[in-house]
């Protein structure tokens, strides 16, 4: 019975060092593609500060999405969701980005009119767009 222990740990201990083997033998390869192919794509004019900064801008374009989602399903005035937007750290960063046209938009008196949810929709898609231009460009 000794021996067939020492057989089955032999057998183990060759079958965990050939899978480890074979593991390397395929990982080492697609590693350095993966290098290869990042290092192509990869522009050297953009500095840590610069995504860095394209990250936080797409991470508070995710905040000013969730306070327009949130203004549509609580049904909010844009009165209301404009008081709102104006106090979260998002406007204040993304508003150098937003577009003349949400600008006016925002420019317009929210009192004027009882408008249900039409300034966090214009937002959404303001914001929308800001995403997608950030994933089309590189950042500044």
């Amino acid at each position: 019975m000794h021996g067939s222990l020492q057989q089955i740990l032999q057998h183990a201990w060759v079958g965990w060092a050939f899978g480890l083997a074979m593991g390397l033998a395929v990982a080492t390869p697609l590693a350095f593609l993966n290098h290869i192919r990042c290092a192509k794509g990869a522009d050297n004019s953009i500095t840590r500060e610069q995504l860095e900064k394209q990250q936080q801008i797409k991470l508070l374009c995710g905040d000013a999405k969730a306070l327009a989602d949130l203004a549509i399903q609580r049904h909010l005035s844009d009165a209301v969701f404009f008081q709102r937007l104006q106090t979260q750290p998002c406007y204040a960063v993304l508003s150098p980005y937003l577009s003349d046209e949400f600008r006016r938009l925002l420019a317009q008196d929210p009192m004027a009119e009882d408008g249900r949810a039409a300034l966090a929709n214009a937002c959404l898609q303001e914001i929308e767009r800001l995403e997608c231009g950030l994933a089309n460009t590189p950042p500044r």
